[in-house]
């Protein structure tokens, strides 16, 4: 059984000035999934994200979708710092986890069996 108490400053018991949640008994997250039997959000969401890949792959290449995959912005001057995040990038690193190229995921992915196989390998083994 967890209880949920909010800490202030001014409990009684302890001699710190501490403010925040506290949980008692409260575990760690792996120990609180896998009683649950849950999953990491960032699992789930990489699954979905491959899952639509595959999708986008698998359509014909007259589809916008489909083209937009190979897109390039060019005379596009980008504001000075980090760039951000774009979903090809993002695919990118999750391909490159499987050990896949886009070229393979490419022919991969219209065998939808296999990857449907091997999206749910990647979560697995990063949950792992």
């Amino acid at each position: 059984m967890f209880y949920y108490y909010r800490k202030t400053k001014y409990d009684d018991d302890d001699d710190e000035e501490t403010v925040g949640d506290h949980i008692e008994g409260q575990g760690q997250n792996e120990d609180i999934r896998k009683k649950t039997g849950s999953r990491k959000l960032e699992d789930i969401i990489k699954e979905r994200r491959l899952s639509w890949l595959g999708h986008v792959l698998r359509m014909d290449y007259s589809r916008t979708a489909r083209q937009a995959t190979h897109w390039e912005l060019r005379g596009y001057k980008r504001k000075p710092g980090r760039p951000r995040k774009n979903w090809v990038d993002v695919i990118k690193r999750d391909l490159r986890q499987m050990d896949l190229t886009w070229e393979e995921a490419e022919e991969l992915a219209n065998d939808k069996a296999e990857w449907r196989r091997r999206e749910a390998q990647c979560s697995r083994l990063d949950a792992g």
